[in-house]
């Protein structure tokens, strides 16, 4: 069964995420879903069709999520790897989440083409770059923002980037090793740009970031 871009499950009820990857939500409860979302699931029934339904899979380091799912690079007809194929068409974002980072180079590339060519959900505004300063309190989901750090905090938990309209980064202590850290130390005053999820706390907007793939920033 196809949930959604990014998401099967087997014969045997077992739920399996793809690695690298993020696709449009489809809100599943009847509410408004993300543009192309449907177009992204029909693109993977497609696709595993084509080869009966059947796949391949190379598992994570880190084999299953918070939700329980497989993490995996899903390949049907032992070369087609299926997380490729959605970014080539448009139909997907490139996420680097450690420490599954297999292939991620090769998924950084083809992101950068398919949003080159303006290729189906990168055209569209949902996906654009949105401004932190207009960004509404409300807004929750996968996002590409920007915005001007006001403020950059260490300790030995976290580092915290603070954007205008108090947006918050955070990277945590056990992703430190992937950072230039004392370059992240000195972004104030400049502009950067940070995909992955928002969520809310003590009436803030935040977002975690785990690798530098997700943050944008002119380097001095």
């Amino acid at each position: 069964t196809v949930i959604d871009g990014d998401t099967i499950r087997t014969d045997k009820n077992q739920s399996i995420r793809f690695i690298g990857i993020n696709t449009p939500e489809i809100n599943h409860k009847g509410g408004r879903s993300d543009p192309y979302s449907q177009k992204a699931r029909k693109a993977l029934v497609n696709l595993l069709k084509k080869y009966n339904n059947r796949v391949q899979l190379i598992y994570g380091q880190e084999k299953k999520d918070r939700y329980h799912r497989l993490l995996a690079h899903v390949f049907v007809n032992h070369s087609i790897n299926v997380s490729a194929d959605l970014l080539k068409q448009g139909l997907a974002i490139q996420i680097s989440i450690p420490p599954n980072l297999r292939f991620n180079s090769c998924y950084r590339h083809l992101e950068k083409q398919a949003k080159s060519a303006n290729l189906n959900l990168w055209r569209t505004k949902r996906f654009q770059v949105f401004k932190t300063s207009d960004l509404k309190k409300s807004l929750k989901g996968f996002y590409l923002v920007e915005g001007k750090v006001k403020k950059v905090i260490k300790n030995n938990r976290a580092i915290w980037i603070t954007l205008n309209n108090n947006f918050i980064i955070k990277i945590k202590n056990k992703y430190f090793h992937y950072f230039d850290q004392q370059e992240l130390l000195t972004l104030k005053g400049q502009i950067i740009q940070a995909k992955g999820w928002i969520y809310h706390r003590n009436n803030k907007s935040r977002m975690n970031i785990k690798h530098p793939d997700a943050i944008k920033y002119k380097k001095l």
